[in-house]
């Protein structure tokens, strides 16, 4: 190479000591040449991600269980539930044992009874043991006159009280001590009269007639009258 030749002219033409400073330049040279050979490798660049780059990619989510709508199952508002009549109500007759009282005595026959008074028939509210009630009011006198059905007098639900002869004695009963209680015969299957009134029952119906100012022999026929309906 051309370095050799160099080395030696310089040890050719120099003193020792320059021999020793040739020596040093020589091997400068040939370190840049070194220098110089290596600047001529290829360098190798790494392939380095952008700083702050984002991933893209996106995490597979289940999605969220559904909410369910549906409403539990409540009763509407505002409603309200059937109620069973306690012990000792008094539950009204039912209506296939309602009665028009009005109708088993006419206007007609009453005349012939209490006389030429202007009578008029007002049909009542029912209660109690009662299928039917109405009032007669005339200007000389009138009355009211009950009936009591085997099935009403069992719908009012009186153990002590449980048909159509038992309410005859109930009546009876409810005059005790008072002047003028008796028993009536040739009505019906039994009959009573006293200070309020008149009562009689046959098979399972019974009947009471409150007074209102007639006579004993009046609310008598006015009984068999009704009685005779049945």
């Amino acid at each position: 190479m051309q370095f050799s030749a160099q080395r030696r002219r310089i040890r050719a033409g120099l003193t020792p000591k320059s021999s020793i400073t040739a020596l040093l330049a020589v091997m400068l040279l040939s370190a840049g040449g070194i220098a110089a050979c290596g600047n001529n490798s290829p360098t190798a660049t790494a392939s380095v991600a952008p700083s702050g780059s984002t991933s893209t990619a996106k995490a597979s989510v289940a999605p969220s269980a559904p909410v369910s709508t549906a409403k539990p199952s409540v009763a509407p508002s505002g409603a309200v539930a059937s109620k069973t009549p306690t012990s000792g109500a008094t539950p009204a007759p039912s209506s296939a044992g309602s009665v028009d009282a009005c109708a088993l005595t006419s206007r007609t026959e009453l005349t012939t009874i209490i006389g030429p008074s202007l009578l008029v028939g007002t049909k009542m509210p029912i209660s109690g043991w009662m299928a039917g009630q109405c009032a007669w009011n005339g200007s000389s006198g009138g009355f009211i006159i009950s009936v009591g059905t085997a099935a009403s007098i069992t719908a009012f639900s009186q153990p002590s009280v449980p048909d159509a002869k038992a309410e005859l004695a109930a009546f009876k009963k409810s005059m005790s001590g008072q002047s003028g209680v008796k028993d009536v015969a040739g009505i019906g299957d039994g009959a009573v009269i006293g200070p309020i009134g008149i009562a009689a029952y046959k098979g399972g119906t019974y009947v009471q007639i409150t007074n209102l100012g007639l006579t004993e022999v009046q609310v008598t026929a006015i009984i068999k009258l009704a009685v005779a309906h049945f």
